[in-house]
């Protein structure tokens, strides 16, 4: 794996190449990419905000997670991970939330989303995260979440159900068959494997570094 800290301007030429072709797309992560790393996690936020019930159940499952390396596991752990945390979801919890406090962006990376959006480029947000979490904190922070794909997990407030497939840090992946250029950002290696042929920047609080790895 190879990393190279790149200039604004080198950057620039990367993100204006998107601009300029209309088969492109941009691809972040959210969690540590789009926030910062003082930032809580779009799953995780809940422990501040749930019982006791909820939280243990959630150590024993992420202590599992943390020591096992299969992804069929990993997968099995994060739907269990969801699951628990259906039983306690709704409107109620997810407006209790202190977005402000829990959620600080990465102006970097923030200020490229939205240079992007405001050039009508294809931006999709993947995350292993909750895709309410997401939303709510790029609203409350004036994002145009209308020019946005976000594909993260997700749960029906009303019916408790899982609504989407089950996307762990370990199976992200994308077909990008309809586009021919693209660029990732991420902050950890799994991020940038989401579809391979692509221009891969890794991400964390001061810097954009242009990553080389498989």
């Amino acid at each position: 794996m190879k990393l190279r800290t790149m200039k604004n301007n080198e950057i620039n030429k990367k993100i204006d190449k998107l601009k300029n072709n209309k088969d492109s797309v941009a691809i972040f992560d959210f969690d540590y990419t789009l926030t910062l790393s003082s930032s809580n996690s779009s799953i995780g936020v809940f422990s501040n905000y749930l019982p006791e019930s909820y939280r243990s159940k959630k150590r024993k499952i992420d202590f599992i997670t943390n020591h096992i390396r299969n992804k069929h596991i990993i997968k099995l752990m994060w739907w269990l991970k969801i699951r628990l945390l259906s039983k306690y979801y709704s409107n109620k919890v997810l407006e209790s939330i202190e977005y402000q406090e829990e959620f600080h962006l990465n102006k970097n990376t923030i200020n490229i989303l939205n240079d992007l959006i405001n050039n009508n480029v294809d931006v999709i947000i993947y995350s292993s995260g909750m895709k309410q979490i997401i939303i709510n904190v790029l609203k409350l922070n004036n994002i145009d979440i209308k020019r946005l794909n976000i594909i993260a997990n997700d749960i029906d407030i009303s019916t408790k159900r899982i609504k989407s497939k089950i996307i762990t840090p370990k199976n992200k992946r994308l077909n990008n068959s309809k586009y021919s250029y693209v660029i990732l950002f991420g902050d950890k290696n799994e991020d940038l494997k989401v579809v391979k042929n692509a221009t891969k920047f890794k991400v964390n609080d001061n810097r954009i570094e242009l990553y080389g790895g498989d």
